[in-house]
């Protein structure tokens, strides 16, 4: 009897420790780095995001920025919502809203290329595409 209920205990920690060492991390609550944020985008999104967004736009950042638009949410998202949320960075970016003028000045080099503003073009549509309108 002794043995069952040691094996059980160690069994019961166990199970504990995988689901909190494997289970997704924003299932606690917990924040993900600009790194982990990046994981969920094509390289070439990734690179864009890196480059001009993710600064603000994800959780451990300090800007109010990430409470309109929060990348690290990204996978949380259904696929109705990644459609429309790929469509509104689309058109903030093609209205030159962002990246933001006031960041611009501080950060130059955060300004996207029209080759880059075109990717984002392509991506927001090829989402749309792929996971409805």
């Amino acid at each position: 009897m002794k043995n069952t209920a040691h094996i059980s205990c160690v069994g019961i920690i166990a199970l504990v420790f995988l689901t909190f060492n494997f289970w997704p991390t924003s299932a606690y609550g917990q924040s993900k780095t600009q790194e982990q944020t990046l994981l969920a985008f094509p390289d070439s999104m990734a690179t864009i995001f890196k480059q001009s967004c993710v600064g603000c736009h994800h959780d451990l950042s300090e800007s109010k920025a990430k409470t309109f638009m929060n990348l690290s949410e990204w996978e949380m998202l259904n696929p109705k919502k990644q459609a429309k949320t790929a469509r509104s960075i689309n058109r903030q970016v093609a209205k030159g809203v962002m990246p933001p003028e006031s960041s611009l000045k501080d950060f130059p080099e955060e300004a996207l290329s029209a080759d880059q503003k075109q990717t984002i073009k392509a991506w927001s549509k090829a989402i749309r595409a792929n996971k409805g309108k």
